[in-house]
């Protein structure tokens, strides 16, 4: 490779992994310890490039004199160089490798925020990622760091937000507060601790990078800097105050909060708003998002993070020991995180290897945007219901759901810190949020089992050519049906397509093949589409047949705008329609209900023509619009998140059902109560 494409004339360039925190970090071949490096280039100024020329003696003396710095505050950097006649005439010398640029340099101590180059060096730690050498050539400096195969605790928790554990959670937060406690130990403070900057391996290891904004804690154990990202920074870093220990702690217990509820209420788009924020912040009790987690760890965690400095526990040691009365397993969590890392590279194969694992995260803050787009759904306090995720609203904060109600906590000054009981906001805790994700899950596939086994039961009823099998007609039945429940267990998704597949053979057996190819066809474009992506599409689709058996069809495009995003409700809710449409060709003839106990059997019944009379009754479209616009219309509202466009949306998708009824139809008791009766449900389970 030619010498002018390296890396300081050494490490052979891989790619580049990222942009973010002081600068650019590259992956790179060391060919002298024969492994991969990350590399981060940081571009100085011209005042920290002078800085850095600053003979090594001098620079490890210490910070310049008053008066220089006064001098350097908005001149440039060569009218505060002493002059090589001066220096000459003093009697001092002037090196000559400190007046060529190029030259490298090593001494960092006077280059704002590049302490990290020495902090991070001397700290031994594996939950840390290792500083092996700095240097600086011309503007830019280089920090030569251990490469991190692995992901982001940020990508973790978007990739992974409905499937986090409890003891997941307690590997991290063990992993980051005992490289707090080694740094603080140390004299060092991080002060940028967020899930950009928590590295985990495919082994399940959490490491901590990026000490850009680290400083070396003075005789007092302070630093002053005033460094930081919003969301995860307290009020004392954001009015750039004298920092200690408990800084990081604070950082560290937005963080904890962040794993326990989904959410990080402290971001903000300025600081102003985002002192207002932890000022004023409604929280979530963390206990109220897990099962059997202990309540006391609320006050655990709201202690750490007491907006005075001077409330919280006096080190994240203290911290960590009262936390980890009420975490879970972390070897156990280890493991899980090894899982969730290795799924994630997988998914990733076909990208080049320096661009894949966090690598590319390492040392790099996301953009603002990015973070917000991370799912707010926690486990086990996404918002919940039978269909496994119906009701989880993306970029939602759980606590825009909750009411405004007080209830004051007393104060005992004496018990233990982990057991004050705290002035916090106790929320009302919607339905659909009191069930763990284990619960909610097992309920999922129950309802999808019964729900594809119950809609195979009925089109295998309705094959005539197994009367000509006798006695053994029912075994067959049922043994197709077993056959649909045991693939609802393991993909309920393939079992909702199998089972509306099976219905469109059995209308093929009957002599409709125009209907049946029509509905095999839409079933398996709706599923390449939509359905294959999760259970909760495939519920809602399954939900239709159920709703249309007891004439309760309408409500059926409520619960898709509640459950879905706009793109896949409007496809869920189009092959509803086209289902609907079939199963009333049956007899009833009306998209609100086939009525199952007057039409089980549609021996004998002309499909085809039935359906041709149903789409030429204009009735018929406007319901079926009513439908799509009252999907459409909630699942956008219900995107935005809040209450309040929560209400707004179901209270306008039940005016789009009925209105899209009563122009050609008058309006029944079963379509006011089957309305009604979703509407109220959604409310319930919502708010």
């Amino acid at each position: 490779m030619a010498r002018d494409s390296l890396i300081l004339d050494r490490y052979e360039p891989l790619g580049t992994a990222g942009t973010g925190g002081f600068g650019t970090v590259r992956i790179a071949w060391d060919p002298r310890i024969q492994r991969k490096v990350a590399i981060k280039t940081i571009a100085l100024t011209e005042l920290d490039a002078y800085r850095a020329k600053l003979p090594g003696a001098q620079a490890a003396d210490g910070p310049a004199p008053v008066s220089a710095a006064e001098r350097w505050r908005g001149a440039l950097p060569w009218e505060d160089a002493p002059a090589e006649d001066d220096a000459q005439a003093s009697g001092e010398t002037t090196e000559q490798e400190h007046d060529d640029a190029s030259d490298p340099v090593t001494s960092l101590a006077h280059l704002p925020g590049l302490d990290e180059a020495r902090t991070a060096a001397m700290l031994d730690d594996p939950r840390i990622v290792t500083v092996y050498d700095f240097e600086v050539r011309d503007r830019t400096a280089y920090l030569i760091m251990e490469f991190v195969e692995g992901i982001t605790l940020t990508r973790l928790l978007r990739e992974f937000s409905d499937s986090i554990t409890l003891d997941m959670v307690t590997a991290v937060f063990d992993a980051v507060s005992g490289a707090l406690m080694t740094a603080h130990a140390a004299g060092v403070l991080h002060l940028d601790i967020k899930p950009d900057n928590i590295i985990i391996t495919p082994q399940g290891q959490s490491k901590v990078t990026d000490f850009g904004l680290a400083t070396l804690a003075d005789a007092s154990g302070a630093g002053t800097t005033g460094g930081g990202t919003i969301g995860y920074m307290p009020l004392e870093q954001m009015r750039r105050e004298h920092l200690d220990a408990r800084t990081d702690e604070w950082s560290l217990a937005a963080l904890t909060y962040e794993m326990l509820t989904g959410s990080n209420p402290f971001r903000a788009a300025t600081l102003e708003e985002a002192e207002r924020a932890i000022e004023n912040a409604e929280l979530i009790l963390p206990s109220l998002c897990w099962e059997n987690l202990d309540e006391q760890v609320d006050d655990v965690v709201f202690y750490a993070l007491d907006p005075d400095r001077e409330e919280r526990y006096a080190s994240v040691a203290d911290f960590a020991e009262e936390m980890d009365k009420f975490l879970g397993n972390a070897a156990l969590g280890e493991e899980d995180l090894s899982e969730a890392v290795s799924d994630s590279l997988g998914l990733r194969q076909d990208e080049p290897e320096e661009e894949e694992a966090t690598a590319q995260d390492q040392g790099s803050d996301a953009s603002a945007a990015s973070r917000l787009k991370a799912k707010a759904a926690p486990a086990g306090a996404a918002m919940k219901s039978v269909f496994s995720g119906l009701f989880a609203q993306p970029d939602r904060s759980p606590e825009d759901d909750f009411d405004d109600d007080y209830d004051d906590y007393e104060e005992d000054e004496g018990k233990p810190p982990a057991q004050r009981r705290r002035d916090v906001r106790k929320p009302h805790v919607p339905l659909g949020e009191r069930y763990s994700e284990r619960t909610i899950g097992v309920l999922s596939h129950v309802f999808a089992i019964a729900a594809s086994a119950a809609l195979a039961f009925f089109a295998m009823s309705n094959m005539p050519f197994l009367a000509l099998i006798g006695p053994a007609q029912p075994i067959v039945v049922l043994a197709v049906v077993a056959a649909c429940a045991v693939v609802a267990i393991v993909r309920p998704s393939v079992a909702a397509l199998v089972s509306f597949c099976l219905l469109g053979l059995s209308f093929a057996v009957c002599g409709h093949p125009i209907p049946a190819a029509l509905l095999v066809i839409a079933a398996g474009v709706w599923w390449y589409a939509v359905g294959h992506e999760g259970m909760a599409a495939a519920n809602v689709a399954l939900l239709l047949p159920i709703a249309s058996s007891i004439g309760a069809a309408p409500a059926v495009p409520i619960i898709a705008g509640a459950a879905l995003k706009p793109p896949q409700a409007l496809a869920t809710t189009a092959f509803s329609a086209l289902v609907a449409l079939m199963l009333a060709a049956l007899g009833s003839g009306s998209v609100a209900g086939w009525d199952a106990v007057a039409h089980w059997s549609f021996a004998g019944v002309n499909l085809s023509e039935n359906l041709l009379a149903l789409i030429q009754q204009p009735g018929t479209w406007t319901a079926l619009a009513g439908w799509m616009a009252a999907s459409a219309v909630l699942s956008f509202l219900n995107a935005r998140g809040g209450r309040a466009a929560t209400v707004v949306g179901i209270v306008a998708a039940v005016a789009f059902v009925v209105v899209g009824v009563v122009v050609f139809s008058p309006v029944t008791p079963q379509l006011i109560i089957s309305v009604a009766a979703a509407a109220v449900v959604l409310l319930v389970v919502l708010l």
